[in-house]
């Protein structure tokens, strides 16, 4: 997981139950500079065999409190 921590525009890493994977949540200026991240700095990582990409559309809420 280390070397996940330091390309910037990596706000947030998380390692998911099941197979070996990562949800890695990337802001990034525009899709250029996300082209780039993936391309340059995910794609060659020596652990990374496949990389799957969604996009956000519209952020509709963020960080809500928990109902405690």
């Amino acid at each position: 997981m280390g070397e996940f921590a330091r390309p910037s525009g990596i706000t947030r890493a998380e390692r998911l139950f099941g197979e070996s994977d990562y949800m890695l949540h990337v802001v990034t200026r525009d899709l250029k500079a996300f082209q780039t991240l993936y391309d340059r700095r995910l794609l060659p990582l020596p652990s990374v065999l496949r990389l799957t990409s969604t996009l956000v559309m519209k952020s509709i809420f963020q960080d809500r409190p928990l109902p405690l």
